[in-house]
This record gives structure tokens, sequence and C-alpha cells, in this order.
């Protein structure tokens, strides 16, 4: 409850020190691994997204925290997903959704939530600042994945991915496709360097590219 109540403060007030939004997403945060207490889960990311909109100042650092979060897996299978997708008979991983949801309020692309920093930016702007802090998450969980061909990371990225292309295209759910194209932009672009790529990456990219193109 102190969460539901925490993000009204937030969306209700400007001008909260620093310090206290830093102490919130302290808490929030780490909420979002605690297994078997949805509605803990769901109060953290309601409170994660009224900071965002209302203090985007916080975009990055909240986006890296996530990137965070998505980068463990839990020691249960059957924690791994535990979002309903509405309107559809799957589950995600609660940090992914968060993740399309924020950069969704970063793009001015979530109505029901307004972002206090989206009435003096253009639409191009919004969305292309959406799109970079898209690439930030993709270039370190791809960068973690290929590194010493990490069985653990592997697997992160794949279930990262699933639950993106799950997410994708569904009307509620709009920058999944931001995390789609900056998957494929990263590589389609390790696959031009040609000679310059090992084998195992470049098998790597041939395999992403493939399960991309079989679900989009």
């Amino acid at each position: 409850r102190i969460y539901r109540e925490l993000a009204v403060l937030i969306g209700n007030e400007r001008g909260l020190a620093d310090s206290f939004i830093s102490q919130a997403l302290s808490l929030a945060i780490p909420s979002l691994s605690i297994a078997g207490i949805l509605e803990l889960q769901l109060s953290a990311c309601a409170l994660v997204e009224a900071i965002v909109a209302s203090y985007f100042d916080y975009d990055t650092s909240v986006v890296d925290d996530l990137r965070e979060q998505i980068a463990k897996l839990p020691s249960a299978r059957r924690n791994l997903r535990t979002f309903r997708v509405s309107g559809k008979n799957v589950s995600v991983r609660l940090p992914c959704a968060l993740l399309v949801r924020v950069l969704n309020i970063v793009g001015g692309r979530l109505s029901s939530i307004e972002n206090s920093d989206a009435c003096s930016r253009s639409p191009d702007e919004l969305r292309n600042g959406a799109f970079r802090l898209a690439l930030r998450v993709v270039d370190e969980l791809v960068a973690r994945s290929l590194r010493d061909r990490d069985q653990d990371h592997r697997i992160v990225f794949q279930t990262f991915l699933d639950d993106i292309l799950v997410l994708f295209s569904l009307p509620e759910w709009p920058s999944a496709d931001l995390i789609v194209q900056a998957v494929g932009i990263r590589f389609v672009m390790m696959l031009k360097k040609g000679s310059d790529m090992n084998v195992y990456t470049r098998s790597s990219a041939l395999d992403t590219l493939g399960v991309i193109a079989a679900r989009v």
C-alpha cells in the first residue's frame, strides 16, 4: 500500500528532493525480484512509472536498474514469468514489461500517464530519446550474451527477446517495437563486419535475426 501512496504523492507533487526520489527507487526496483508477492511487485511498478513520468532526469538510471533486474534469472523457473499480458494467454517477466512501460512514458506514448517533459518536446525528440534508452539496454545485454560465450547471459538475452516479441505489435505496448528495432540494428551491424567477426558471434546474429523474422 505504501508504494501506491508514494506513487500518488510523486504524481501530484513537483520539486521533491532528489534524495527522496532516489530512496523511493531504491525501495521499488528490488521489489520486482521478490517472488510470490505479485501485488507488491505491481505496486512497485506503479511507483517507478510515477517517478519516470514526473521526474524525467531519472530516465537513464531507472532503465539501467531495470536492465540489471532483467539480467537476473530467478533460481526457480516457475518464477520466471509472472506478469500476465492482458488479452493474451501468456505471461512475461515483470522487469521486461516495466521496461516497455517506462519507454512508453519517455516516448510520450502512454496516454494514461502524462509525461511532464512531453509537452515541451516534439514527437520525434521523444521517440528518439526512448530509442536511445532501448539501445542502451540492448547493447549491454547483447555484449554480455556474447562475452566468453556465457550460457547464463545467453539465456537471459533469449528470454528477454522472447518477452519483447510477445509484446510486439500489441497496441498497449507500443515501445516494444523500439526494442525489436534496436536488437535488429545491432545484429545487422555485426554481420556487416564480415571477416572481422568470429563464428560464434556470426551464428548468434543469424539465429537472433531469424527468430525476429519468424515472429514479426
